[in-house]
């Protein structure tokens, strides 16, 4: 008698799987890529974090750093002395030198006052011309400055401690 040999008889799947190349799980790689792209987001946003906080830090030490009361004293002051140097000759409160020179002293020593808070004291000196009531004019007012007096030119500081 003859013996035949007939093979089990396989599955399509098994049948299939022996004829395609083998494939890889790659399920793991997606997870490690998903990793990888979530902690740069995250290390992108500490960094945000830090450069702000120091930007923000170096802001408030500035603010802290000045005085808007004493900015504002400073400012008065100028304008005091602006004031001081485009007066008008023939107004009755500072028609002659001893006037004029009362008065802005005066209005330079409101600025300590109203800006007590920010500021120690004021520099107050108005000089007039040394020329006399002749040197009294608006032209010789205009080329006031801080250094001294000459004969056409008055001495005019206004200045916060």
């Amino acid at each position: 008698m003859t013996k035949t040999f007939t093979r089990p008889a396989r599955s399509l799947k098994q049948a299939l799987a022996r004829q395609l190349p083998k494939r890889r799980d790659d399920s793991g790689l997606t997870t490690l890529e998903w990793l990888l792209i979530v902690a740069a987001v995250a290390g992108l946003a500490a960094l945000a974090v830090v450069l702000v906080t120091n930007v923000v830090g170096d802001t408030s030490e500035q603010i802290s750093g000045s005085s808007a009361r004493r900015v504002a004293a400073e400012v008065a002051a100028s304008a005091v002395v602006e004031a001081a140097k485009t007066a008008d000759v023939a107004d009755t409160d500072h028609d002659t030198w001893a006037e004029w020179d009362n008065y802005f002293t005066t209005r330079c020593e409101r600025v300590r006052i109203t800006f007590s808070d920010a500021v120690t004291g004021v520099t107050a000196t108005f000089v007039p011309a040394t020329g006399g009531a002749a040197a009294y004019t608006a032209v010789n007012l205009l080329t006031g400055d801080a250094a001294a007096a000459t004969a056409t030119k008055p001495q005019v500081i206004c200045t916060v401690v």
